[in-house]
């Protein structure tokens, strides 16, 4: 076990069919520490998402927010997961208790981690020797998935993934 605390986040869009193995990812992390708190934010979901979190959500320590509707007010995919991530965020700075706690683990539900080993994880936190690090970011062998959310005012304002769409056409996949 780690002798620490962390809080675990998600935010969640119609992932009815993935959320048995998010779940069952979430207890496996969890176990791994002394303590945790899981946050998950949803919004969007037409499916049974919202009931099958709130019924998860009952037997383990942490909260569930639905913000809704969000599709209506904001189009891009993009705003909308920045506003779910944006209240995991308010919720863990406004938790005076939370914000005591040692780690802070993001996961998607839509089952892009399941190749994380819950034991590797323990074995990296744990070989850190107490260093002085401010992240930690699993690798994979194609493109880091979530970069498309990346944007930056005056700087990286377009979808990469467009961008990289377009070069493939013109160079090969390695280049591009």
């Amino acid at each position: 076990m780690i002798n620490k605390k962390t809080v675990i986040c998600s935010t969640i869009c119609n992932e009815e069919k993935n959320l048995k193995n998010f779940f069952n990812l979430v207890n496996k992390i969890s176990s791994l520490f002394q303590e945790y708190y899981l946050i998950i934010i949803e919004s969007d979901s037409r499916d049974k998402s919202f009931s099958i979190i709130s019924h998860e959500m009952k037997n383990r320590n942490g909260e569930f927010k639905s913000l809704g509707n969000l599709k209506n007010k904001y189009f891009e995919r993009t705003k909308r997961l920045e506003i779910c991530r944006n209240e995991y965020l308010k919720i863990i700075n406004e938790d005076k208790g939370l914000k005591g706690y040692d780690y802070m683990i993001v996961l998607d539900a839509d089952r892009v981690n399941d190749l994380l080993d819950p034991n590797s994880l323990k074995e990296s936190i744990l070989n850190l020797n107490n260093q002085n690090w401010s992240s930690l970011f699993p690798n994979q062998s194609y493109l880091y998935y979530d970069i498309w959310a990346l944007r930056v005012q005056n700087l990286i304002e377009n979808d990469c993934f467009d961008e990289f769409y377009k070069l493939v056409n013109k160079y090969s996949f390695k280049k591009s």
